[in-house]
């Protein structure tokens, strides 16, 4: 019986361990956002969290930034390349109300860089998010009030 009972409490022990594992993957979520960011004039796809204004690292790629990732290093680096925008990107229109949930922010051990600088960013289905003030080595980084 006492052995049972043991039995029990590890697989008891062991089932909590894995709830609290898969439940601390996520840290939180991006939250749907009304603001629409800009580079250079042509809109990018943009995340609210935290209350700041996130981009997709690898939008970068059509908004003449190169976004490189060293799977080896685990880095992610990003550099400005030209001013030459490719992107067709349309605003969406909001689908759910302002400050609701939208994607799920998961944990990630990829360290990103902004010409040579660590940089805040997160993933949020594969793709890594990078708040837009890291562009600010480039230049000004403007908001404007409704």
């Amino acid at each position: 019986m006492r052995k049972r009972l043991l039995s029990m409490l590890l697989i008891l022990s062991l089932l909590c361990l894995s709830v609290s594992m898969v439940s601390a993957e996520h840290i939180k979520y991006t939250l749907h956002t009304d603001i629409l960011a800009y580079i250079n004039g042509a809109p990018i796809r943009s995340f609210n969290i935290d209350g700041f204004t996130g981009i997709e690292a690898e939008d970068l790629l059509q908004y003449g930034f190169g976004v490189y990732y060293d799977d080896v290093a685990r880095t992610l680096e990003i550099i400005r390349l030209n001013d030459q925008i490719t992107s067709n990107y349309v605003p969406e229109v909001l689908s759910a109300p302002v400050g609701s949930k939208n994607k799920m922010i998961h944990n990630t051990d990829i360290k990103t860089y902004v010409e040579g600088v660590l940089v805040p960013s997160f993933n949020i289905g594969g793709e890594k998010i990078i708040f837009i003030d890291a562009l600010m080595c480039y230049g000004e980084v403007v908001w404007y009030p409704v």
